[in-house]
């Protein structure tokens, strides 16, 4: 494996390593990103961000998507190879991650905007509300992920404003138990809104990836809009993961 980007600061280092055509991101040990341009799926997290995507992209798409949290903007490249369309903006504080994900992991598409700000900042201006936010907001703690901003209903409610009346919240948790551990055990609001809460698993991480939506989603479903992307029926050169998929509301 070669280093072909590092910076060294007193509270981070970043550093940009390729394998063969796979580009990855460490921050401080912690892999935020794992690309490779001929491999589309690989069973990662955004894989499952994808999936939880589709629904919605599919029956819309020119679909608005905001990914907040860029890193090397996996999850942006696989919506870009299937939903060429798509309007998407990525917002990240960190200038230099945004740096590294144009140069080192070929971010740069039509309708694809990448601006340095803090996730509540820009969330708190007015603007034309997206169809999806993708939440994948991870700092390191211990050399582990951590989510950077605590998951609640104040959270929620600051992205609620910023999706349409169809719109989907999908968000990256480190796992099940985190998710529980989370400000959100009380699930009522999002009953009262009649609202679903299913979240995706693969057997190839722990992460679980949560979408907070209007309607159910079924397996049958996803198979049907993989099939219409040519995904499915699966090839063994480039096969798409197994998935689970659980309902909570």
């Amino acid at each position: 494996m070669a280093t072909v980007f590092k910076s060294k600061t007193k509270s981070n280092l970043i550093e940009v390593r390729t394998q063969g055509r796979t580009v990855r991101l460490y921050k401080n040990g912690v892999c935020h990103s794992d690309y490779n341009p001929h491999k589309k799926f690989n069973g990662a997290v955004w894989d499952l961000m994808f999936l939880a995507a589709l629904p919605v992209i599919t029956k819309k798409n020119n679909a608005r998507v905001l990914v907040l949290g860029v890193g090397g903007g996996n999850v942006i490249h696989t919506i870009k190879t299937f939903f060429p369309n798509t309007e998407i903006i990525g917002v990240d504080k960190d200038s230099m991650s945004i740096s590294i994900a144009k140069k080192y992991f070929g971010i740069d598409y039509p309708q694809v905007r990448l601006i340095c700000e803090d996730a509540e900042t820009f969330l708190g201006k007015k603007q034309k509300k997206f169809d999806i936010i993708i939440d994948d907001i991870f700092v390191e703690k211990n050399s582990e992920p951590v989510r950077a901003i605590p998951f609640d209903h104040h959270w929620y409610k600051i992205i609620e404003k910023n999706l349409s009346k169809t719109g989907a919240h999908i968000f990256n948790t480190v796992g099940i138990q985190a998710f529980k551990a989370y400000q959100v055990n009380d699930i009522k609001p999002w009953e009262d809104a009649n609202l679903v809460v299913q979240y995706f698993k693969s057997p190839k991480c722990d992460n679980a990836v949560f979408l907070i939506g209007h309607n159910k989603i079924s397996r049958n479903q996803l198979d049907r809009y993989l099939t219409e992307c040519g995904i499915l029926p699966l090839k063994k050169t480039n096969p798409f993961p197994r998935y689970q998929l659980r309902t909570l509301i």
